[in-house]
């Protein structure tokens, strides 16, 4: 087992670090291995290996998924990563803060099948606060929680600003999909909105992807078992956990589930 300790003499190494070093080396041996996805990748700077091993299990459950609707894009990581794995898939990216969006712009805008769009999506159509930290993965439209002490939630939030917000239903109204469509969500505590504003969508939606946490990240923060209720409650079932984040005492603070509509 690690212990996280460098040499006599030197400053300790956190397993945090560790663990770091040790997913950037293994992104590494991945772009290596597949001249392709280098190929695909580079033009842009949106690399995760996370996304990567993550669309390509979706892809192991169905590999004839045709849209993808991406809500809380980031800078693109899963975009960019589904636009590899689902090449003929269109893939429709929303992303609401300024920063992000700019750079998920960049790093898409040589994928044609990427559509980005800078909006928030909720249960209304109105303007309202958004918290946007320095670390942008954990901006959100709900404070983060005093209790939460994990590394990746703790940078400054630099400032609140107003932002559109827009339903799913209102944004994709009358449209219909080529499916199997697959709805994303990483929307750091704000999911249980988004289903609430897409009565009509979440019809079309063949697959589900959710983060979920195990305890409240964020301040009035659903955690998996009421969300996962929720998703049965809309006809879906959970399909595979596909990844578990870990908090800084080594234990898993939320995961990426996978759910299958019934039928």
């Amino acid at each position: 087992m690690l212990s996280g300790r460098l040499a006599p003499g030197r400053a300790s190494l956190g397993w945090g670090a560790v663990r770091r070093i040790a997913n950037r080396a293994a992104g590494l041996l991945t772009l290596a291995s597949d001249p392709r996805y280098v190929a695909h990748v580079l033009p842009g700077r949106a690399f995760s290996l996370t996304a990567r091993s993550t669309t390509a299990s979706i892809r192991e459950w169905d590999p004839s998924i045709k849209t993808i609707i991406d809500v809380g894009a980031n800078i693109g990581q899963f975009a960019v990563a589904a636009g590899y794995e689902f090449p003929r898939a269109e893939i429709h990216s929303y992303e609401p803060v300024p920063d992000a969006y700019e750079r998920l712009v960049a790093n898409t805008r040589h994928l044609a099948s990427i559509h980005p769009v800078r909006v928030a999506v909720g249960k209304t159509n109105e303007t309202r606060e958004m918290f946007i930290n320095d670390n942008t993965q954990v901006s959100s439209m709900l404070r983060i929680a005093a209790s939460n002490t994990n590394p990746g939630y703790r940078r400054r939030v630099r400032t609140t600003m107003p932002v559109d917000v827009r339903t799913l239903d209102s944004i994709l109204s009358e449209q219909s999909f080529a499916r199997p469509l697959l709805l994303k969500l990483d929307v750091q505590g704000y999911e249980p909105d988004v289903l609430r504003g897409a009565a009509h969508v979440i019809d079309q939606v063949d697959w589900l992807m959710c983060e979920m946490p195990f305890a409240g990240l964020y301040d009035g923060q659903m955690t998996f078992d009421d969300l996962h209720a929720l998703l049965h409650d809309l006809g879906f079932r959970v399909a595979v956990a596909l990844r578990l984040g870990f908090g800084s005492r080594r234990s898993p603070i939320e995961a990426d589930f996978l759910y299958r509509r019934l039928g």
